[in-house]
């Protein structure tokens, strides 16, 4: 078992084998030192005792030493155990942090690397699962391992002292220890498997927290948050039965322990009772050693019964991270620097075999043009808007940009160019600044203001009490929807891009809003791309063209009045729309 987890734990670690032989010595001289310690100890104890302290026989030592000596070398030791006692807290403790880093790290960085299918397919939470509770759980096994390590040791040294000092006897303790051991082992898989379901019913219900988070406004409106609170309880109650199962499993393998290693003591100090006297020094020793060797093992087994118990902690966060690692797509190496053209040909995404989002799309976008994408709702809107950002790629067929595979490219030649304004903005809890620069720090103040400007936002946002360095509340509380939405444009405008994706900008927002919006658009069109996916006619007006995406497949028209009659009541033209230029 700590073999198997020393495994598992060894990539998380800078110099693994390092701080592991740090941790084995510093235990074997702890252990050695206090072996010793008990030795001189119980000897001058028996010979002031019997009053024989002029000649006190030690195990290996051929000249006896004085008692004076024997005291200033117990002094000693004693120090050498504190000082390695030291040495194995820190370093027990500083592989603990190492490994909470380390696993914190590589989950947001895998999570970060990973491609957009699989962050996708993470559920609610999962990340914060990951990096909080597997994490952290996962740590404290790395301590449990490194303490775990440094009492066995200790434990090998006490019972290698007792050999030295009667063998007999210690033959009777290794057969007592190797029954003990063998006696223990169903124990540890039955607290392996209650680990697993305890950490499986944690992360659902992790799961279930962020869900009802998420959704808070949804419950309410519906007024469904008590059966909602409902189901959350009966989480808590299976995640505390399984808690509760495996502490029991846990606790009863300490108290067993604890009881049958003091049974057997009690037994030898009746065998003790009954041997010769001259026996009893060795013997006697033997006891006490054992009896410190006791607390060692007590330490081993209960840090046996927490790996069992974190040991699933451990499986699921590895699994986890070789998923995310996995998924991190190959980086393009080709630079690019101006988008003169985009183009699918016969592009196909499924999302199950079989089941085309998809379907031989053949479209091509010229630099300035303001493309309309619409159709009915499940027809594969979102899937070619998803594709054209390169956030899923084509099962079959290409996109090419400049007449090259676009995913040749380079990832941050391509995001620079190529953004989104989604239906949804998401804002941080951050300034008004931060939000629009999003964790670009080479955007300057007058970037961010220009970028304000161009999306009819910059007076409002002056007009704040704070003006670009007003804090916004959580999910952008403090401004309207339009607001919110022009700063999400204001954001993708920030960065001078070629293409910007719009994801239905205007359906919910009122007529003031739609038109700011629509005003930026009219601005800019003729030097940036625009790919809209709209229903309002009176966005979709502004468009040089449209793309029908029904049933997975495309189809190219002119004008709104082009439409065929099964789309229009998806988009709802305005009688009044005029055709649009080819």
């Amino acid at each position: 078992m700590m073999r198997s987890t020393w495994r598992r734990l060894r990539p998380m670690l800078g110099r693994p084998y390092r701080r592991l032989g740090i941790i084995t010595v510093a235990g074997l001289a702890a252990g050695l030192a206090e072996a010793g310690v008990i030795v001189i100890v119980v000897r001058v104890a028996v010979a002031i005792a019997t009053d024989t302290t002029t000649a006190i026989q030690l195990p290996l030592v051929t000249h006896p030493p004085s008692t004076p000596i024997l005291l200033w070398m117990a002094a000693g030791m004693t120090f050498v155990a504190l000082v390695m006692h030291l040495l194995l807290a820190h370093f027990t403790a500083r592989l603990s942090s190492e490994i909470l880093v380390t696993v914190r790290n590589r989950a947001i960085d895998a999570f970060g690397r990973a491609d957009w299918e699989r962050q996708a397919a993470q559920r609610d939470g999962a990340l914060q699962q990951t990096v909080s509770v597997l994490a952290g759980n996962s740590a404290q096994l790395a301590n449990v391992f490194a303490i775990g390590i440094s009492s066995l040791l200790s434990l090998i040294m006490l019972v290698a002292a007792a050999a030295v000092v009667d063998p007999l006897a210690m033959v009777v303790v290794a057969a007592f220890g190797g029954l003990m051991s063998l006696s223990f082992r169903p124990l540890a898989h039955i607290t392996r498997r209650r680990s697993r379901a305890f950490v499986n019913s944690t992360n659902r219900f992790a799961e279930d927290v962020s869900r009802m988070t998420t959704m808070a406004m949804e419950l309410r409106v519906f007024g469904v948050q008590e059966q909602a609170s409902s189901e959350l309880r009966a989480a808590v109650d299976r995640t505390a039965d399984d808690a509760y199962r495996m502490r029991v499993v846990q606790r009863l393998g300490w108290a067993l322990y604890s009881d049958v290693a003091m049974m057997f003591v009690v037994s030898a100090l009746g065998v003790l009772y009954l041997i010769a006297t001259d026996a009893l020094i060795g013997a006697g020793t033997v006891v006490i050693l054992v009896l410190r060797a006791l607390n060692s093992a007590q330490t081993v087994q209960r840090n046996l019964q927490t790996i069992n118990e974190l040991g699933p902690n451990l499986d699921a966060l590895v699994e986890h991270l070789k998923v995310l690692e996995a998924a991190a797509p190959a980086p393009g190496d080709r630079p690019l620097d101006e988008i003169k053209s985009i183009e699918l040909v016969r592009v196909t995404y499924e999302y199950v075999p079989g089941d085309g989002a998809l379907r031989d799309v053949d479209l091509r976008i010229a630099p300035g043009e303001v493309l309309g994408v619409v159709g009915p709702s499940g027809g594969g809107k979102s899937t070619l808007v998803q594709v054209l950002l390169r956030l899923r790629m084509p099962r079959s067929g290409l996109v090419l940009v400049n007449g090259v595979p676009y995913q040749d490219h380079r990832d941050g030649d391509w995001t620079r160019l190529v953004t989104l304004v989604p239906q949804e903005p998401r804002l941080m809890e951050a300034s008004i600044a931060e939000n629009i620069r999003f964790f670009r720090p080479g955007i300057s103040d007058e970037q961010v203001r220009a970028a304000a400007r161009a999306a009819h936002v910059e007076t409002e946002m002056i007009a704040q009490p704070h003006g670009f360095d007003t804090v916004l509340g959580p999910r952008g509380s403090g401004l309207s929807g339009g607001q919110k939405q022009r700063l999400a444009i204001a954001r993708a405008l920030v960065g001078n891009p070629a293409v910007i994706v719009l994801d239905e900008p205007t359906s919910a927002l009122d007529a003031e809003s739609e038109r700011h919006i629509q005003d930026t658009i009219r601005e800019l069109k003729g030097t940036v791309t625009f790919v809209i996916v709209a229903h309002r006619a009176t966005t979709l007006a502004l468009c040089d063209r449209l793309v029908v995406v029904r049933n997975g497949s495309s189809e190219q028209v002119a004008s709104l009045i082009d439409l065929p009659p099964d789309v229009l009541p998806d988009v709802l033209p305005d009688p009044t729309a005029r055709p649009l230029a080819t």
